[in-house]
């Protein structure tokens, strides 16, 4: 999930200082991309997804997919927003 969806990244900043930040990775990238080109069509292919924790990869994702443009609430907030959703 941390790796597919969101996940804490932590960074260095000027003064070796460590900053804990939560970014979104690819699913989200994609997923926005989709809401703001909804004339455009995206595929997302999940290589090997049978060797996964489906249930740790997906987390709420799986009632995301299923209510498509309805927030659900992530476990992690991004900007203070902790609701993502997925484009039909």
């Amino acid at each position: 999930y941390e790796d597919f969806v969101r996940g804490i990244v932590a960074n260095t900043d000027n003064n070796g200082n460590i900053k804990y930040e939560v970014k979104d990775k690819i699913l989200m990238k994609i997923a926005k991309d989709a809401k703001e080109n909804p004339q455009q069509n995206y595929v997302l292919i999940i290589d090997e997804i049978n060797r996964a924790n489906l249930s740790s990869v997906f987390g709420e994702l799986i009632y995301a997919l299923e209510y498509r443009d309805e927030d659900i609430e992530s476990m992690y907030a991004v900007d203070e927003d902790k609701y993502i959703s997925l484009p039909n």
